[in-house]
């Protein structure tokens, strides 16, 4: 049995590849095996990865018979892994050269069935930087050995959430013991494999060290444009999601975090459902129920949003954003999508614990009043609490809004 199990799923990355694969080789912690799982690739990938089982013999090669997809290439390397612990990582991203080893003995030394860790990112290109500049690679808290429920309260509570597997590290025990898999046909199946996982777990902990080296290029799962696809995916996240929490029994603080994520899911249902008439009859029918449900809730509000300050930005020095919730989170990468710059971001009471919002510095209106005649601010909140921010920002000289 070896230590660590790193699973690589592999599909048409031969230009990235032997970059992955030499940095699991080169790993200070040596006992581990390797599964790389080649799905059908028709470039050089799976002459890559026999060049380096040549070399190695902890690499395990399995080749998918036709293209069956990420999930499926992960569900048979968590069949075919010995290790204690299970990595999984992508093919076209690199991990640091201690990552396993560290990530080992915190979790042995423990006993964790989930550690959660933080991301470097390289982009490809200046206009990747600039699309994905508000990605959260990092954390801001430390969370040591905490019960899953309770981690999860605080990652969504300190908008920390990510589901990224390469940014987790899992006990094979706890992952055969629930019968823990990859949702297969889908893309974002990392988000229910994640959100169960976590729901489940008894012993986790998050620490703030970037092991994974994450590459954003042109044509990866994260870059590509496929609406159809990623609504139709994020339309089994959510059903699935919703039921697996209909369905189990949860701390009242555990529920309130669960509903915003699920409410976050369901303003990305909203906006990629603009694209309905990009999807098949089948695939309409079977969500039709969410899709009908989720839309009947102002379904063109980014789009007017988006209309109403690209008519009035030129009219100021700057756009100030109310608010560091969900809603905010959208608008930000909302704005970011269509190359318009928040300046500032801004609050009623600011608090120690929360100090930035995606790399903004987080400010109240009286800390820049002096900006409020030049300034359109766009209000991100919930409704029921504009009169009150509106009140708020008049206090301090802020006449020119937008309301979500």
């Amino acid at each position: 049995m070896a230590k660590v199990s790193i699973i690589i799923p592999i599909y048409n990355v031969d230009k990235y590849l032997d970059t992955c694969i030499e940095s699991a080789r080169n790993q200070s912690l040596e006992d581990l095996e390797i599964i790389c799982i080649d799905d059908y690739s028709t470039d050089q990938s799976l002459e890559v990865l026999r060049r380096h089982q040549i070399d190695d013999q902890r690499i395990i090669v399995i080749e998918n018979t036709k293209n069956l997809g990420q999930s499926y290439s992960r569900n048979i390397g968590i069949q075919k892994a010995t290790g204690e612990y299970i990595y999984f990582l992508d093919s076209d991203d690199f991990i640091e050269h201690d990552a396993m080893e560290k990530l080992y003995f915190y979790a042995k030394s423990r006993s964790l069935e989930v550690i959660f860790f933080d991301a470097q990112l390289i982009f490809e290109s200046e206009t990747l930087e600039k699309k994905f500049m508000t990605y959260q690679s990092e954390r801001s808290h430390t969370y040591e050995e905490e019960s899953g429920e309770k981690l999860f309260q605080k990652f969504i509570e300190n908008n920390e959430w990510s589901a990224s597997p390469p940014r987790q590290f899992w006990s094979k025990n706890f992952i055969d013991s629930i019968e823990l898999s990859f949702w297969e046909g889908i893309i974002h199946e990392d988000e229910l494999f994640s959100f169960i996982g976590i729901l489940q777990a008894k012993k986790t902990a998050c620490i703030k060290q970037r092991y994974f080296i994450r590459r954003l290029r042109e044509g990866s799962t994260m870059t590509m444009k496929q609406e159809a696809y990623r609504l139709e995916s994020i339309l089994v996240v959510y059903r699935q999601a919703l039921e697996y929490w209909l369905t189990h029994h949860f701390m009242e603080k555990t529920n309130e975090a669960i509903h915003k994520y699920l409410m976050k899911l369901t303003r990305q249902i909203k906006r990629l459902s603009m694209h309905t008439e990009l999807l098949n009859d089948e695939v309409i029918l079977q969500h039709m129920h969410t899709l009908i449900s989720l839309n009947g809730i102002d379904e063109h509000a980014y789009e007017r949003l988006l209309y109403q300050v690209k008519k009035q930005r030129q009219a100021y020095e700057q756009i100030i954003l109310y608010g560091t919730g969900q809603m905010a989170e959208e608008i930000l990468h909302l704005f970011n999508r269509h190359n318009i710059s928040v300046s500032k971001v801004v609050v009623s009471v600011k608090t120690n614990e929360k100090r930035y919002f995606y790399g903004h510095q987080i400010y109240t209106c009286r800390q820049i009043k002096e900006l409020a005649a030049t300034s359109l601010v766009v209000i991100a909140t919930s409704k029921k609490y504009h009169q009150d921010i509106i009140k708020h920002i008049h206090q301090y000289g802020f006449f020119n809004y937008i309301k979500v």
